[in-house]
């Protein structure tokens, strides 16, 4: 979802500076009298190795595997959880341990709940272990350290898991139905949209059903120059460009590497208006991108008896071979079928 609104690489660089800055503070407490002593002092220097390994994961174009983000959450917090206890003065570390505020909300934000819940656990282990250090000193100050650590951590992370929540609530898509890159539908649920979507107008007699494949051009020619990250920033800069274009609601959806379905419903057999506009957005993207179209239109009356699955199949593989041969024929061009009513299957 990042991806389908722009944001992913500037997340990909917050990241990337937080965990930079932060792997290099180990190393600054080597110089405070309140850092670690002894052979604890080894301690910063791992826990700085394993930052900047993690920074590297997240300066890459290549946004990290779902493992190495998990491994990003457990050695940050492992590395945090050693480093505060290394130090020489427990008030310190106590009055640090905020610090998991950054781990937990990057939990809340990227990974399950579960991996929220660990997360929580581990830091509240640790504000435990340094308030009890603490308070062999100072009762209260190991009190109000550990609530103020407590409230930062929970507060941070649960508000962010509400944001998220109130930010998917319009959105009624089941996680499954959704192509994870682009934000689009995907082929199934594409399928089932646009069947509900004939059902609801196949009363109206002056209408057509229309639908539009959508080939990206040139994938492999992208992806031989630079590589997998121009594919998958062109399959996203078009999905944003027909998302503003067609109309809302309409059933759009990203069905391979390079290709996208649209279905809608006209007053007329003539699409052309909006297949000028969808090949307009995508010139203006940054890639000066261009797509092979095809396009097929039926009118809805004579569907009306027909089974909805079956229809929207035949019309699917009429407009995906006219988009292929549109290919064939040189791309950037848009080849119309306006199709017969499909018979209903004999079997």
């Amino acid at each position: 979802m990042l991806s389908a609104q722009g944001q992913r690489s500037r997340m990909r660089r917050i990241i990337g500076v937080t965990i930079t800055a932060l792997a290099f503070v180990p190393v600054l407490m080597l110089a405070s009298p309140a850092g670690p002593a002894g052979a604890l002092r080894y301690v910063p220097l791992g826990a700085t190795a394993c930052g900047v390994l993690m920074s590297v994961w997240w300066w890459r174009r290549k946004w990290p595997s779902r493992n190495q983000s998990w491994l990003v959450v457990g050695i940050g917090t492992v590395g945090i959880a050693v480093t505060l206890s290394s130090m020489s003065d427990p008030t310190v570390g106590l009055l640090s341990s905020s610090v998991f505020s950054l781990v937990t909300t990057y939990s809340a934000f990227l990974h399950s709940r579960r991996v929220l819940v660990l997360s929580w656990i581990a830091s509240g282990l640790t504000v435990a272990f340094l308030a009890i250090r603490v308070a062999f000193t100072s009762i209260p100050m190991a009190l109000s350290g550990a609530l103020v650590s407590g409230l930062v951590i929970a507060t941070t992370s649960m508000l962010c898991r509400m944001a998220i929540r109130l930010l998917d609530a319009g959105n009624v898509q089941h996680p499954n139905e959704i192509d994870r890159l682009t934000g689009l539908l995907n082929r199934e649920a594409f399928e089932i949209q646009a069947a509900t979507m004939l059902g609801s107008h196949s009363r109206h007699d002056d209408q057509y059903l229309v639908i539009l494949a959508v080939g990206i051009d040139d994938m492999s020619l992208l992806s031989d120059m630079d590589g997998t990250h121009s594919t998958l920033h062109a399959r996203v800069a078009v999905a944003q460009a027909l998302r503003e274009t067609v109309r809302h609601r309409v059933p759009l959806a990203h069905v391979s590497d390079s290709e996208f379905l649209i279905a809608d419903v006209f007053k007329t057999n003539d699409p052309s208006p909006l297949v000028e506009r969808m090949r307009l957005a995508i010139s203006t993207t940054p890639m000066r991108l261009t797509a092979s179209i095809g396009t097929v239109c039926s009118p809805l009356a004579p569907l009306a008896s027909l089974p909805a699955e079956q229809v929207l199949q035949e019309l699917i593989d009429v407009a995906m071979r006219a988009m292929n041969e549109s290919r064939a024929a040189g791309g950037n061009q848009t080849i119309s079928v306006n199709y017969p009513t499909p018979t209903p299957n004999q079997e």
